[in-house]
């Protein structure tokens, strides 16, 4: 990195430190936080965009500007994961948007390397990860040393101006140390001196020990990671990681058990489970023991687990297999091919028994995110059979990149929280029974559609749900402040604020006689 450059990163890096510390309420991240990361992501955008430029005009060096739509994308990428913060309230959703965020982060910093974004790989994942841990950590410190500091040679050639400015700035930082004992000894005898002047030293000696010194620390720490996050999507920490033993090859005779283990106990599993299938309760009753309902919640969280395994050890033994050897590749793609189409009606059967416990129980937060990580699975899945067992494997980890972005987008537009509001509303409409309280505690995500559904209970319970909406959302936003704001519960907050009383008559209407 030239010295232009490093002086660029570090202005950036000092203005987005105190920026963040204005911005970011570390209590409740919000508003305030996703401004600063999109002012961060802007930051970066105009740092890649102007060294792109500087690369354009060197044709010798034309070819490093390959990939940079790339780092557009993935700053793109980031900076939609970073906004679902403020546009959910769900806990797991925000931690999901948060880890997308950090995860095309990671990315960028592996991208300096000079690799495509479509040549990742699975193994390429532990990389970025360490770039992004060692420039966001130590990457300030060599920009603001060698980097900023630059080839002595170049100072001397910029002319004596730049020898003249730095000479001056040494002379005023050394000053400054040997003037502030004197200073020290002059405002203590003026103090003692004036009662008045020794309180007002004591109002801002109190102010600099707490306020001052907690925004210079926050700020000072914000810069740091910023500038060396900053730093690595430019220049890797360590041109060269330290060379690790080649992973082992095996052949697949050592794999095999497992995998025809696995296809045979799947494939007693599913003949076992048809018959419950096509049996129904009365088979369900006769032979396990157990009511339709019973049978119904258990299970589910069992097979997802199954499928998780099966994809692990697909992607295991991907990484491991002997790709010399062409009958054990032929020998793999059978077995793979098998294997998905068994893990698939394997998530059929999850699903249609998640679709009993929904008869029963009617649908949780904790169901629709299991159903979501099944369908991840099943994406996952497809993705590995078009691309491994097709001979494509140098495509499957920039597929998985876009297919869990994708997926995580999607989780956030269907919204969780009112989809379970909905679907439970509409059984209490067909008389079945709704669970008030647990609603009431949703997250400000489920309010509006609780609202518009709460007409389908009887006028009590509508009128107890309204008024419990009401009393758990009306002033807490003005309890977050800006920094903390959130759509949701801002939108939370403006339905639920006319009184009890008229939320109940707006939402809460008596079925007409006869009804």
């Amino acid at each position: 990195m030239n010295v232009s450059a490093a002086r660029r990163v570090l202005l950036c890096a000092l203005l987005l430190g105190i920026a963040g510390d204005a911005l970011v309420d570390f209590d409740k991240l919000g508003l305030g936080f996703v401004l600063w990361v999109l002012l961060v992501i802007g930051c970066a955008a105009w740092s890649l965009a102007v060294s792109t430029r500087d690369i354009a005009s060197d044709p010798a060096s034309h070819s490093a500007e390959v990939g940079a739509r790339d780092r557009t994308l993935l700053l793109g990428m980031a900076a939609v994961a970073v906004v679902g913060i403020v546009l959910r309230d769900t806990e797991l959703l925000m931690g999901l948007d948060f880890l997308a965020a950090l995860a095309a982060a990671a990315l960028l910093a592996w991208r300096a390397r000079g690799r495509s974004l479509a040549s990742l790989r699975l193994v390429d994942v532990p990389v970025a990860v360490v770039d992004a841990g060692l420039t966001t950590g130590f990457g300030a410190a060599v920009l603001a040393g060698r980097d900023a500091a630059g080839d002595l040679a170049a100072d001397a050639t910029a002319g004596s101006g730049v020898i003249a400015v730095r000479r001056h700035l040494s002379l005023a930082l050394i000053g400054s140390i040997f003037a502030l004992p004197v200073l020290a000894v002059l405002t203590g005898l003026l103090g003692n001196a004036d009662p008045v002047f020794g309180n007002f030293l004591n109002v801002v000696g109190e102010f600099i020990a707490t306020d001052l010194m907690r925004h210079v620390i926050t700020a000072a720490a914000l810069a740091w990671f910023v500038g060396g996050w900053l730093r690595g999507i430019r220049t890797p920490m360590v041109k060269e990681l330290p060379r690790v033993a080649k992973t082992p090859r095996v052949a697949f005779a050592l794999t095999a058990p497992a995998l025809y283990a696995t296809t045979a106990v799947l494939t007693l599993y599913l003949g076992v489970q048809s018959r419950s299938l096509f049996g129904g309760a009365a088979f369900v009753e006769r032979t396990a023991g157990l009511s339709y309902a019973d049978y119904a919640r258990g299970g589910f969280f069992e097979l997802v687990a199954v499928s998780v395994i099966v994809l692990v050890m697909l992607l295991v033994v991907d990484i491991l297999l002997d790709r010399e050897d062409a009958h054990a590749e032929r020998r793999f793609g059978s077995v793979g091919w098998v294997l998905i189409m068994l893990v698939s009606v394997l998530m059929l059967s999850a699903l249609w028994r998640m679709g009993l416990y929904m008869r029963f129980y009617g649908l949780s937060a904790d169901r629709v995110y299991a159903v979501a990580a099944m369908v991840w699975i099943g994406a996952v899945l497809a993705l590995f059979a078009m691309t491994v067992l097709r001979g494509r494997a140098e495509r499957l980890g920039a597929g998985l990149v876009a297919v869990s972005f994708t997926w995580l987008f999607l989780l956030n537009v269907v919204n969780p929280q009112a989809l379970v509001a909905r679907v439970n509303l509409a059984r209490a409409g067909d008389g079945k029974s709704f669970d008030s309280q647990y609603h009431a505690e949703r997250t400000a995500d489920a309010v509006p559609a609780l609202l518009a559904g709460a007409g389908q209970l009887p006028a009590a319970e509508c009128t107890a749900l309204v008024s419990s909406l009401r009393e758990r959302w009306v002033g807490k936003g003005e309890a977050a402040g800006w920094r903390g704001w959130q759509l949701p519960r801002a939108r939370a907050e403006r339905l639920l604020t006319p009184s009890a009383e008229v939320l109940a008559q707006r939402h809460c209407v008596e079925a007409p006689p006869g009804a």
